[in-house]
């Protein structure tokens, strides 16, 4: 390039004006420096990547992960989680990029990068969940890998949960427990007249509202809870409890749908125990849904649904006909959800039923909280040598009421590890 004499077209300088020719050299001179720029960013994405190929874990590192602390462990799989969001977020950039066509070597190289730690990651945190023996417990289960054990060991503490229901309420599954927020809870302790002191009764009435336990109402209210770096006491302890969320927001997102969803993609391999139980039991909910049994868990709320041109709307209203139902149900595989999805409204015979979403929700949380009562089981057993508190259903069943146990599979067995007790704070 040139900014005197001939062109490359052959066109002499001469025919331009001085204009033309101080805006084609300022063009030729921007075109240059963008050539420099991208031959760097090359040149430096590429030792940025050779660096990014010594990341793999060593025999040394592995054997330190083994040693990890349940908060070491917990950040690492909070890391974990966090680039594993990066990559994900960086690759849909990267497709919206290429649809504009715009340079993106950085967001290749940022996903490529993020890709390495994450496969990097992976076996060390195995190795942490393998070195005891409710980890490798959870590993001989097809479906559960290095990362959802690692997960699990280092959220749950047996210590803290006598019962299984403690470790539902700690992951967000037990629908009674509501969170009310800090507008709530200022306006249920209003109305309950809560000042200088909390009666058992008052007690009673916030656990019906929120499902909080009138013990722990009662500690916070006398002992008091640390909210913003303080302790606040009485009134204004209690307030700030109920407003606090009352389950770990990253567990749930690991167990109801990280795991839950592992358990969905193998439900048709007869390897994945949880997973064909999530198969039954959908087939199971659908059957209660076509006989009318979810009526009312249809119908509850239905008035404040605004757009009624949804196909939630339709399901909910009794506009689907549980005999075209059975009929997509029939089919196989992608088959039924494509038909349920594009079913069409009937103006008669149409019963108020469960959409499909809801339908898999629920299937799913029934697989998920099986799973946890499964782990507890094992840990309850590695840690304290006996079995737990049976569950109440099993103690005290309902006259004429039948409880099926399912058994924890592969426990117990070999499965060589340190016990619980060896895990560090």
């Amino acid at each position: 390039m040139v900014c005197a004499g001939e062109h490359d077209d052959g066109r002499d300088d001469r025919d331009e004006s001085e204009g033309e020719r101080e805006d084609r050299c300022e063009r030729d001179a921007i075109e240059r420096e963008s050539m420099i720029r991208a031959e760097n960013r090359e040149r430096t994405l590429e030792l940025l990547s050779i660096g990014m190929l010594h990341l793999k874990a060593d025999n040394d590192i592995k054997e330190a992960a083994k040693l990890l602390s349940r908060p070491q462990a917990l950040w690492n799989v909070s890391l974990y989680y966090l680039l594993q969001d990066l990559r994900i977020r960086a690759a849909a950039q990267g497709r919206e990029l290429l649809k504009d066509a715009e340079p993106d070597s950085l967001v290749k190289w940022i996903f490529g990068a993020t890709a390495k730690i994450e496969s990097s990651i992976k076996p060390v945190l195995g190795e942490f969940a393998g070195a005891y023996r409710v980890g490798a417990w959870m590993q001989s289960l097809h479906g559960i890998g290095p990362i959802l054990s690692a997960a699990l060991i280092s959220h749950f503490d047996i210590r803290r949960a006598p019962t299984v229901g403690a470790m539902w309420r700690y992951c967000g599954l037990d629908p009674s427990c509501i969170w009310l927020g800090k507008k709530k809870a200022i306006a249920l302790v209003k109305e309950l007249g809560i000042e200088d002191t909390l009666s058992p009764m008052q007690a009673a009435l916030i656990q019906e509202r929120c499902g909080q336990k009138p013990e722990k109402l009662l500690d916070v209210f006398n002992s008091g809870v640390r909210h913003q770096k303080k302790l606040w006491k009485g009134k204004a302890g209690l307030i700030a409890f109920l407003s606090k969320r009352p389950w770990n927001a990253e567990l749930k997102a690991i167990v109801a749908f990280r795991l839950g969803e592992c358990f969905v993609k193998l439900q048709n391999n007869d390897k994945c125990f949880y997973g064909q139980l999530f198969a039954q039991k959908k087939a199971a909910l659908w059957l209660q849904n076509v006989n009318g049994e979810f009526q009312d868990a249809a119908t509850k709320g239905l008035e404040i649904l605004k757009n009624k041109t949804t196909a939630t709307w339709k399901w909910k209203n009794g506009q689907m006909s549980p005999a075209r139902v059975r009929q997509a149900l029939a089919m196989s595989g992608a088959k039924t959800s494509q038909a349920l999805a594009t079913m069409k409204p009937v103006q008669r015979g149409g019963v108020p039923m469960l959409p499909p979403g809801q339908i898999h929700d629920r299937a799913r949380r029934w697989t998920v909280k099986l799973f946890l009562s499964h782990l507890h089981h094992v840990m309850h057993q590695d840690y304290y040598g006996r079995d737990p508190v049976a569950p109440f259903i099993f103690a005290h069943p309902a006259p004429g009421q039948h409880a099926h146990k399912i058994e924890v599979p592969n426990w117990p067995a070999d499965h060589a590890g340190r016990n619980l007790r060896e895990l560090a704070d």
